[in-house]
């Protein structure tokens, strides 16, 4: 069936708030396409509350086929599999317009559903308006962020060979693998430079 994004991309542009788009989502109902449609729609439309719908649309893609599908998902609209899991991870810290912040970005929120506590998190850019009579920037949030919050530690390497051993399991470790970093905050640059580091004394 060949779709036409413009008149797609046109109706979309005409809702006025996230509720009404996120009709489109339960109309959508277990249709793939629909939902692969509204996707690559929603990438196209500049509304304040395109990213919480898109956010909503993986979850729900999620509930119906599975959290491997996310991967399809994300091929199909035409986005990395990394930003999909940020869409997700960021609309599930903060599903309602009452948990979020009105002021800041959906970036803002993006950075604080990385941390262990979103809702203490989401709080921070304003520590910034005492001295600068504004909340703080997007870049100056990450900063902070970057300073105050650890990077959770990879698993073992040995752990990871061991499970490896099983090579009817392989796919399925990746997959879960990949996916529990994606969901940590990692990027998929980030993983791939893992299977660069080389064991102490492996070099020697």
């Amino acid at each position: 069936m060949s779709i036409d994004f413009g008149a797609a991309i046109h109706a979309i542009d005409q809702l006025s708030t996230e509720e009404a788009a996120n009709q489109l989502i339960e109309k959508a109902g277990d249709d793939w396409d629909r939902h692969v449609t509204l996707g690559k729609t929603l990438m196209f439309v500049e509304h304040g509350w395109c990213p919480w719908t898109m956010g909503k649309l993986i979850s729900r893609v999620e509930r119906n086929w599975g959290e491997t599908s996310i991967t399809s998902f994300a091929q199909d609209v035409g986005i990395s599999q990394s930003r999909a899991y940020g869409y997700r991870k960021t609309y599930l810290a903060f599903p309602t317009e009452e948990s979020r912040k009105a002021d800041l970005t959906f970036s803002h929120h993006e950075i604080a559903a990385r941390t262990p506590e979103p809702e203490k998190a989401i709080e921070i850019p304003y520590t910034a308006e005492e001295e600068k009579n504004r909340p703080m920037t997007v870049r100056e949030f990450q900063a902070e962020m970057t300073k105050s919050t650890p990077r959770p530690t990879p698993p073992l390497w040995e752990d990871v060979y061991n499970a490896l051993k099983d090579k009817s399991k392989v796919r399925a470790f990746l997959q879960g693998f990949v996916a529990l970093l994606l969901d940590k905050g990692y990027t998929v640059e980030e993983i791939a430079s893992f299977t660069n580091v080389e064991k102490e004394g492996e070099s020697e």
